[in-house]
């Protein structure tokens, strides 16, 4: 977390569970005005960029492409600007699979 506002971290390891995803905490940082979203791998193939970016209230450009290989996929550093609040009406719908 490395915004000013400490439950912040709190609040998206929340969401980021809700939708399926594994948040680990990390130390608190020095505030900085912007969140980072960094995936780690080849390509965002299998990634479930749109879901994570819909989740932290980012577009999928924002997110970091690094070829690396750490125990993680994903690494966020909340900033400022992060807002924990997602319109739940609004989430992504287009890249599920049918219905069958």
């Amino acid at each position: 977390n490395a915004s000013q506002w400490p439950a912040q971290g709190l609040l998206a390891a929340d969401n980021l569970a809700w939708y399926g995803f594994v948040p680990i905490i990390g130390e608190t940082r020095e505030p900085q005005d912007n969140t980072e979203l960094t995936y780690y791998g080849q390509n965002f193939k299998g990634s479930y960029d749109w879901l994570f970016s819909w989740v932290m209230g980012k577009s999928k450009s924002s997110i970091q492409l690094v070829d690396e290989t750490p125990d993680y996929n994903y690494r966020v550093i909340i900033g400022n600007d992060y807002n924990p609040c997602r319109p739940a009406f609004d989430a992504p719908q287009a890249d599920l699979p049918p219905e069958t």
